[in-house]
């Protein structure tokens, strides 16, 4: 059992502050932002992982029911998920976790981040990519599942995965929010098993609580308006920027 509860966000710091509201307004827009983005960024400000995970995973919960509300997914179109991504994200993240303190997460974070961006940027690499997690169906969503419970990094995947299922952006968004929330709460669950969770107090309830006022104030609103076309270019940028940051760290 790891014992973080002395240490576990005791006081908000900044970056929490205003990583939140920002990183809520991106998953708003594209079902992915405040794992994807939030673990690297508050990495390399020298968080834990686990309070990593204490800080983003109920405010990405959070967003992701608000969207799947809106969609009114159905109970069937979560069946392959739960027996898919489920067990596959709680191995992940218990592995990880596990292993806290004897690996360091920057490196395969990068990589994912850098395969991730490259996704975005190379229409041929994701043509292949995409052509080759379609052949292989939902062993991709185990693939995922273990990536993301490793490192809260398998947006990335996740979204070349509902691209290769889906033409439309209603179609991958609804997919991406699904299998996002089964994602985190999976993450979640594991964490309480393996981390002596703290007293609930209003360091931990600022994320969630945070998330759903930008959702209902600006995400919804922005989605509708948002081009896809911008979140191409924008999207690859900033995961290439974290990722050379965390290489950097790495490095040196």
């Amino acid at each position: 059992m790891i014992d973080l509860s002395a240490q576990v966000l005791p006081n908000l710091s900044l970056a929490v502050l205003v990583l939140v509201p920002v990183l809520a307004t991106v998953q708003s827009l594209f079902g992915v932002g405040l794992l994807l983005f939030g673990t690297p960024i508050l990495l390399l400000l020298g968080m834990e992982y686990a309070n990593v995970l204490l800080c983003l995973l109920p405010a990405s919960i959070t967003i992701s029911c608000l969207q799947i509300r809106e969609y009114r997914v159905s109970a069937i179109d979560f069946r392959d998920l739960l027996v898919w991504i489920l067990p596959s994200v709680i191995f992940g993240a218990i592995l990880s976790l596990k292993l806290l303190g004897k690996i360091d997460l920057r490196l395969p974070i990068a990589f994912v981040l850098l395969l991730s961006a490259a996704l975005q940027l190379s229409q041929r690499f994701q043509a292949i990519v995409q052509n080759f997690l379609s052949r292989i169906g939902h062993l991709s969503w185990l693939l995922t599942g273990v990536v993301h419970g490793m490192s809260n990094m398998g947006g990335g995947l996740l979204t070349a995965y509902a691209a290769s299922r889906h033409n439309r952006k209603l179609d991958i968004h609804r997919e991406i929010t699904s299998a996002y929330a089964v994602l985190a709460t999976g993450q979640l669950f594991v964490l309480y098993l393996v981390v002596d969770f703290p007293d609930l107090n209003a360091s931990l309830l600022y994320p969630p609580c945070a998330a759903a006022a930008i959702y209902f104030l600006f995400g919804k609103t922005l989605y509708r308006g948002t081009s896809e076309r911008a979140y191409k270019l924008l999207f690859p940028i900033f995961m290439l920027s974290c990722s050379a940051l965390l290489l950097y760290q790495v490095m040196y």
